[in-house]
Parts: structure tokens; sequence; C-alpha cells
């Protein structure tokens, strides 16, 4: 190979490297441990990509950290056979009453799902026992 051929492939290479690295996210902050470190779990992250094994770092309810995760942590989850995923959004749901009787709505965050879409197939209010809306959310706070 000359030695034109084998600059030229240098600088490729260099180029090559430099995109990648402009592309990469920035590495979290480093402001001291994490809140919570979640360990081997099957890591969906809803990209639609496949699954993978990984850790996941928080820190201040926020998620810093995605993959191999070597960090001290004040809890940590060892999630070994268990999947890690977003919380799922529930567009159709009829628990309009529901979140009145149990305002943590437990039989939710325990099948994953973090939002819930209210009144598409009816509604809570009005009715005789909440006849504005208004009423409603009063109730909810």
């Amino acid at each position: 190979m000359s030695r034109a051929a084998r600059l030229l492939v240098w600088l490729a290479g260099a180029a090559a490297c430099a995109v990648l690295a402009a592309c990469a996210p920035p590495p979290p902050a480093d402001t001291g441990p994490l809140d919570l470190l979640v360990t081997g779990g099957r890591i969906v992250d809803g990209s639609g990509n496949p699954w993978f094994y990984g850790d996941l770092g928080i820190r201040d309810g926020r998620i810093v950290a995605v993959g191999r995760v070597d960090a001290p942590a004040a809890r940590v989850i060892d999630a070994s056979g268990l999947i890690v995923a977003p919380g799922f959004v529930d567009i159709h749901n009829h628990s309009d009453e529901a979140i009145v009787t149990d305002p943590n709505a437990q039989s939710m965050v325990r099948q994953g799902v973090t939002t819930m879409v209210f009144g598409e197939g009816g509604s809570a209010a009005p009715s005789e026992q909440w006849p504005r809306l208004a009423d409603y959310f009063a109730t909810l706070e």
C-alpha cells in the first residue's frame, strides 16, 4: 500500500472516530453517588431496539446512566430475571372511580402503568356524584 493510500485510510478512520465521538451522548455528570442503581435487568428502552442486559442509574429522579454502570448508590435493586422498561401509558381504561378509592393506583402501577388517560369511553363527571368536572378533580386532589 502506498504512503498516500495509508494516509487516506488513516484520515478516513480519524474522521469516523470524530463523527462517532460527536454523536455519542455526554457521560453523566458525576455529582456523587446514585440514588438508585438497578442491576442486571433485561432493559427494554421503548425505542423498538432489541432488549439488552444492563444496569440503570438514577439520580435526583432522573435516569443518568444506562448500560454497564459501576457507581456507588444509596440503594441497589437486583433486577436479574426481570424486565426494566419505561412506564406504560394506558390510553383506554375505566379507572375514573377506582383512582378515587385508591389514589396511589396500585392496580395500575404494579403492572408498569405510569400514565392513564380518562374519559375516552365515558367519564366519571359530569355525573350525579360529580356534577362538574371541577368537582371530580377536587376529589382527586
